[in-house]
């Protein structure tokens, strides 16, 4: 039987124990190994530790530009939509009506304005 524990840059990653490692925010800029032990009964436990990877470097995301939808009336709310974004993405959203951000419209919706008639409104998701 095989048994695994992978390291970054020397501690225990506590849920990484299977052959398969998938990388993670947290080891950009860490190098990773990874200990086998085999064991058999009637046999004396064996480890080895493979040697450490390069400095994992930062991932880059991937991203579709965000679509608004919704009625598109003064009084109305229109909505922010992503997709196609990297998994677990955490998003933050500022809404803008002719190229000015509008103080405090940082949700996925907005209200639309009175201010805004006649105006571009645009949404900038981080």
């Amino acid at each position: 039987m095989l048994a695994y524990q992978w390291y970054r840059d020397g501690k225990a990653i506590s849920y990484a124990t299977s052959a398969r490692y998938k990388l993670v925010g947290a080891d950009a800029g860490k190098k990773l190994t990874v200990k086998v032990t085999g064991s058999l009964s009637g046999y004396a436990n064996t480890s080895k530790t493979s040697a450490a990877t390069g400095v994992v470097a930062k991932g880059t995301l991937t991203a579709k530009v965000p679509t608004i939808s919704g009625k598109v009336k003064v009084g109305s709310k229109i909505t922010a939509k992503v997709s196609g974004w990297t998994s677990g993405t955490k998003f933050s959203y500022q809404w803008s009506v002719a190229g000015k951000a509008v103080k405090g419209a940082t949700k996925s919706t907005f209200k639309l304005p009175a201010s805004a008639l006649g105006k571009k409104v645009t949404v900038k998701v981080t």
